[in-house]
């Protein structure tokens, strides 16, 4: 039923604008088709960033490309490139709160190690960015084994109880 409203419309277009109005609808259903194109690379990139992990990397980061293996091959570049910067600017950070040497190396690897061999997520990293730019002292634990990850870390980094602490 559609097709047949869409014939009589360009049916209606070419006798009363000739070449010209059919040309417009043709623009017209082109840029639709091209809009349509870039909101299913935009849904296939948000898929494939949630699936493979990337949490990183935006849909955004990926626009222009529609093929799927070069979307992934970007996406995990890009990742690669983000997770460097947050390792620099972790190793900042613990620099600056005192670590040095094979400490300070400790502190990054454990600070990027999760349990699933993947990096450590957005959200930790900014949390523990948070942790270190604010004053003052956390709140004392009373039980350190219960502490993990960069809770850990900033306890160690608080509390002066550096070693026994990263090497768990």
């Amino acid at each position: 039923m559609a097709t047949f409203e869409f014939d009589q419309e360009l049916d209606e277009l070419e006798r009363t604008q000739g070449g010209r109005g059919l040309r417009h609808k043709l623009e017209e259903t082109l840029s639709e088709v091209s809009g349509l194109k870039g909101e299913l690379a935009t849904y296939k990139a948000a898929e494939l960033l949630r699936g493979e992990g990337l949490s990183l990397v935006k849909p955004e980061d990926l626009a222009g490309v529609t093929d799927l293996k070069q979307m992934k091959a970007k996406a995990e570049a890009i990742q690669k490139d983000r997770v460097e910067a947050q390792r620099i600017l972790a190793k900042d950070l613990f620099a600056k709160q005192g670590l040095e040497g094979d400490e300070l190396e400790t502190a990054v690897e454990t600070l990027f190690a999760s349990p699933s061999g993947q990096s450590v997520d957005k959200d930790s990293f900014n949390r523990l960015t948070q942790t270190v730019k604010a004053t003052g002292t956390p709140t004392p634990a009373t039980n350190l084994n219960d502490l993990h990850g960069t809770d850990a870390i900033v306890y160690g980094l608080t509390h002066g109880k550096r070693k026994s602490l990263l090497s768990q």
